[in-house]
């Protein structure tokens, strides 16, 4: 048998006897038992035949020891631990003394990170209950007890002697009457001579490592999941019911320092080159995950590559039990905590934090990278989503039910059939796609202002992606941050319309506080229900207030909400074209439902330009205003069509003389109101128009131009002092392909005015095709050779000003999901793409297909454009067999698209492991480093050079014996700082 001696020993129990027995008094006095355990270093020797295997080596000297050796009669190698044995005096007497400390003590030592106090605190009371018995015991006896005693209650018991062994990698207890099996380093899976022969000594132990872990388990929660101190992954069940041999643990061991890329290209995992690679994705923010079944060392590679990161940036890690184990000074981990008590109705209990709620929460911490340990559920979504995006009140069409809306992004709440504006890069088109995802992302400070050559503006995070067009037409993605002024950025040159063509509009859900009148379905409601109970529903003293039955009576009209909810209880349905509705009791009631018909158009039009509402007084009114009579006769129709009521007329001198048309209509008013707003500054076009046709979008502009438009020999304009008019107007345009121009003067009273301008005539006759604009001064406009900016549906627009805005407080900020293009239109029309924030994680999965499958299906269900955010897949494997016990990358792929079949991915293997001759492959087309040489404009050569100077630093590192975790870190550093010193202090030409 081969003894295998420490580099660096602990005392002796002989030392220690020793130093008892020539100083009595200072024994007494000073603790006699010690234990050491710092870890200890030695090398265990090579045998080439298993059978000869016969070692034995320290744990806790000089009370514990690893004894491995070939067990002739079961053929097989077996770990044996060997203690020093208690003889059956000592036995008695560690049992009562054990009772002792159970009743003295109360106290957990879980978070007790200094063994040599509590050992001393235990001691002290050890003492004290020898002396109260009057048991003398020899120094030899009382050190074999303390042991045990150290062993029972601050260490992990029968299993404390192999949780030190730091050949070990898992300890695993299948339940009671079986061997613990470990796995070792070295010598792989070995049985050990430790048994727990009782159900109630196993329960209890698991009890004691959920103790350990800080969390909870009991017959109504049998599974744990935890972590020890230590960073040792512990998984346990507590109940026979859940595994039939009874309780069961797992634990695998925690590494205390982190290993580096060069431990792993010593053992085989992968070679220089390919953590070279890696380093240079990270360094470019590139997404990494790492995959691989059970036990195929995914943390151990995540961890070691995440030493790539630079010092300065900020780190922060996300898991449910610690795995991740960086010297990352500026790193924040974070753990998830399980709740209590019972869930509610989201399915959380009381305090429970998930790891979506951690990520979710972390991204405000404002971090450059961020690592999931591994990834299973809903969290998946936020990983995969970029931190950058735009503030909650920028606008963006989105379709909602199939009807547009300009909405701010953050009034967004439900993406179900949810649609918006789309360009798609391949085809040159703008369509409407569903919306996957509204992904609310940490707040932010720092923004970006542009506002481009045609005045469209937008407003976001310096790292959001918008697009542009480089020297060789090629559209590509740049951070907002990276542009500069005359720089060119996309916008849209067209938008879809008549998607929408809608031809009324329901005023119970425009108008709030709007009163139903519908006597009759009121009286067939009580009819049905009783006049008690509908009275009840209604939460009146009397129904027939509100259909009364007598002749010469006048019903009230009924609150929309009490109306509607009287008639789901009555099993009723109330179709809105059967309905009347009001505001004022003494009004006449109208239909429900407005025709959306050319004068009601027009009305809208040019109310928005020569319109006022006044709602001051009892009677609310709305007019319009023009000294043309052509103009005039146009506007009485419009709105005697629409409302039923000839308008009264009055000359006005406010602004100069002109003819006042006036309708006195609550009801009216209001729906002006609140369809295109009150006060010049105000006034917006309806988001209803935006879906409608052509022809139809044609009526209201021509009234709209009518107002405040005017011609010239070189322009068509439009004159407003409400900023989201103009741009509302801007955008409508594009409807027929016209990008417009905006603008900002001011008027003689310093007065800013807004102007939306097109001068092509091109874009004139396709107007003058779908409107007919009244009193105007008809001018021959002439046709200008202007160079064509048209991409098809994209524009390709001039960056002229750029703000950088510093917010006092950090605000949200907001994305969307668009399967298929990854991008979406502001309302000004500015092409948004989604952005990703660089992110690692581990999955568990076999395959870049598994791995696919696994995310765009239950429970994930992420969307194909989501998952297209990976960039690079690490494949490892651990292989075991009698000659060989290995982990190794299979192979690295790049994600160069996920198609939308589902589990389709189009990838390109960068690195491979050939089996044969134990060597990686590098197949020398990195598509990631033509994606690199696009944004720096670094041509790939000289990357590919970079490649190989970070493969020989890493080489040469190994070489010189710089393997430990912070040596490795600090020349890491120092090459993204100086890299000129790196190379000529390792020599490397």
């Amino acid at each position: 048998m081969i003894t295998v001696a420490e580099v660096k020993t602990t005392k002796s129990a002989n030392q220690v006897t020793s130093t008892a027995q020539q100083q009595p008094e200072q024994a007494e006095k000073a603790p006699k038992f010690f234990i050491d355990l710092r870890p200890r270093l030695f090398k265990l020797p090579e045998f080439k035949n298993k059978e000869q295997i016969n070692v034995r080596y320290p744990l806790l000297p000089p009370y514990a020891f690893a004894h491995i050796y070939w067990d002739k009669n079961q053929k097989e190698l077996v770990y044996k631990v060997e203690e020093q044995l208690l003889s059956e005096t000592e036995q008695e007497l560690f049992k009562l003394i054990q009772l002792g400390l159970e009743e003295m003590i109360n106290i957990s030592f879980r978070y007790a990170k200094k063994s040599d106090l509590i050992i001393n605190y235990l001691e002290k009371n050890v003492q004290s209950i020898l002396a109260e018995l009057g048991a003398k015991v020899s120094t030899q006896s009382y050190l074999k007890i303390m042991y045990y005693i150290y062993r029972n209650f601050i260490g992990l018991n029968k299993i404390e002697p192999i949780i030190n062994d730091p050949y070990i990698e898992d300890i695993e207890c299948n339940g009671t009457g079986t061997p613990i099996y470990i796995v070792h380093r070295k010598y792989q899976n070995l049985k050990t001579n430790i048994i727990y022969k009782d159900a109630s000594e196993l329960v209890d132990f698991v009890e004691k490592l959920a103790q350990k872990t800080g969390r909870y388990v009991s017959y109504a929660k049998p599974l744990l999941d935890g972590t020890l101190l230590d960073g040792s992954r512990v998984n346990a069940t507590y109940t026979s019911d859940v595994t039939t041999h009874g309780p069961t643990f797992t634990i695998r061991k925690f590494t205390k320092e982190p290993l580096t890329p060069l431990h792993l290209i010593n053992y085989g995992t992968a070679d220089a080159a390919t953590f070279a690679y890696v380093w240079m994705a990270i360094e470019n923010k590139f997404n990494v995950i790492t995959i691989g079944e059970t036990a195929s060392g995914k943390t151990t590679f995540l961890n070691s590559i995440l030493q790539f990161v630079p010092s300065e940036a900020r780190i922060v890690s996300i898991e449910d039990t610690r795995e991740i184990n960086l010297a990352h000074q500026n790193w924040i981990p974070a753990v998830a905590r399980v709740g209590f008590g019972i869930p509610n109705l989201l399915g959380k209990q009381y305090g429970e934090i998930t790891l979506f709620d951690l990520l979710r929460e972390t991204f405000r911490q404002n971090p450059d990278y961020v690592v999931v340990g591994e990834v299973r559920g809903q969290e998946t979504y936020v990983l995969f989503q970029g931190m950058a995006s735009i503030p909650g009140n920028e606008k963006v069409m989105v379709l909602q039910n199939d009807q547009p809306k300009l909405i701010p992004i953050e009034q967004i709440n439900d993406v179900k059939d949810c649609k918006t504006i789309s360009y798609n890069p391949k085809t040159c088109e703008v369509k409407i796609l569903p919306v996957a995802a509204h992904i609310t992302h940490p707040s932010r400070k720092e923004l970006v202002k542009i506002t481009t050559k045609t005045g469209r503006e937008i407003t976001a995070t310096p790292d959001h992606s918008l697009f542009t067009l480089n020297d060789k037409n090629e559209l590509l993605e740049i951070p907002a941050g990276n542009l500069q002024e005359g720089d060119n950025m996309m916008i849209s040159s067209k938008i879809p319309c008549g998607y929408a063509d809608i031809k009324t509009l329901n005023l119970i859900d425009i108008i709030p506080n709007i009163r139903i009148y519908a006597p009759e379905k009121v009286r067939e409601a009580s009819h049905k229900l009783g006049y008690y109970q509908a009275s009840s529903v209604c939460g009146i003293v009397s129904i027939t207030d509100y259909y009364s039955p007598f002749k010469k009576a006048n019903p009230a009209s009924m609150n929309s909400e009490t109306f509607f909810n009287l008639m789901g209880e009555a099993g009723m349905v109330a179709e809105y074209s059967s309905l009347k509705v009001k505001l004022l009791r003494k009004s006449r009631p109208i239909d429900s439902e407005v025709e959306i018909n050319d004068e009601f158009l027009r009305l809208l039009g040019y109310y928005i330009s020569e319109g006022t509402v006044n709602f001051s007084g009892k009677n609310s009114s709305f007019a319009l205003y023009s000294k043309n009579l052509e103009v005039l006769e146009d506007m009485r129709k419009c709105m005697a069509t629409v409302t039923k009521i000839n308008p009264v007329e009055r000359t006005t001198t406010g602004f100069g003389t002109s003819q006042e048309l006036k309708v006195g209509n609550k009801i009216y008013s209001e729906l002006l109101n609140a369809l295109c707003g009150k006060g010049s500054s105000n006034k917006h076009i309806p988001s209803f128009m935006f879906g409608l046709s052509k022809e139809r979008i044609g009526k209201f502009l021509a009234a709209l131009y009518t107002g405040d438009g005017y011609t010239t020999k070189h322009s068509f304009g439009y004159n407003t002092i409400s900023k989201e008019l103009a741009q509302q107007v801007q955008q409508l345009l594009l409807v027929y392909g016209i990008v417009a121009s905006l603008y900002k003067s001011k008027t003689k009273k310093n007065k800013e005015i807004y102007g939306v301008v097109f001068y092509k005539k091109d874009d004139m006759d396709e107007f003058l095709k779908y409107t007919e604009v009244l009193g105007k001064k008809k001018f021959e406009m002439k046709k200008f050779a202007l160079p064509s900016r048209k991409v098809r549906d994209a524009y390709v627009d001039k960056v002229k000003k750029i703000e950088k805005i510093t917010l006092k407080k950090p605000i949200p900020v907001y994305d969307l999901s668009v399967p298929g293009t990854e991008n979406f239109l502001s309302a000004t029309g500015v092409i948004l793409h989604n952005s990703g924030h660089s992110s690692y994680s581990t999955f568990h999965a076999a395959s870049v297909e598994t791995l696919v499958k696994r995310l765009e299906t239950p429970p994930i269900n992420l969307p194909a454009s989501l998952v297209d955010s990976l960039d690079i897949i690490i494949n490892v494997v651990h292989l075991k067999d009698q000659k060989r016990n290995i982990r190794r990358m299979t192979n690295l792929k790049e994600v160069i698209e996920v198609k939308q079949q589902l589990g389709t991915v189009d990838s390109n293997t960068l690195f491979e492991w050939d089996p044969i001759k134990d060597a990686v492959n590098y197949n020398g087309h990195s598509h990631i480093l033509s994606i690199i040489s696009k944004r720096t404009g670094i041509p790939i050569a000289k990357l590919e050079a970079e490649l190989q100077i970070r493969t020989k630093i890493l080489q040469r590192m190994i070489e010189k014996n710089i393997l430990n975790h912070s040596e490795f870190t600090k020349v890491i550093n120092l090459y993204y700082k100086e890299p000129k010193i790196v190379i000529r202090e390792l020599g490397i030409k």
